[in-house]
């Protein structure tokens, strides 16, 4: 008759090995996640920078008419790209520099 191979519980020192495992896959994962995050923020920063830059060059070249209109899309266009569900321009009176009023005003609620 063959004898069964013995199971022994695991030894301490394979408890620890194992725990160190899985801190080290859960530090893997932690930084895989980290790297995704930067990259997405990185993503994200170039489109706004690139939204901000490309500004000065939408507002020279429209008719004054359209002017309000155009603060009204990119201010929307910002706060879009920031996740952002209010966006306020103010403008302030030379007259009275205490006195402000909303010049445009966006918003994500309709």
């Amino acid at each position: 008759m063959k004898k069964k191979p013995s199971i022994s519980a695991p030894t301490t020192e394979d408890r620890h090995r194992g725990g160190a495992d899985l801190r080290n896959q859960q530090k893997n994962q932690r930084a895989k996640i980290a790297v995704r995050q930067k990259s997405a923020l990185d993503t994200q920063k170039q489109q706004l920078t690139k939204l901000i830059a490309d500004l000065p060059t939408k507002f020279i070249s429209i008719p004054s008419a359209k002017i309000d209109s155009e603060i009204n899309e990119a201010l929307r266009e910002i706060c879009e790209s920031l996740g952002l569900d209010i966006g306020v321009v103010w403008q302030w009176e030379l007259a009275k520099p205490e006195t402000f009023f909303a010049d445009a005003y966006i918003s994500s609620f309709g």
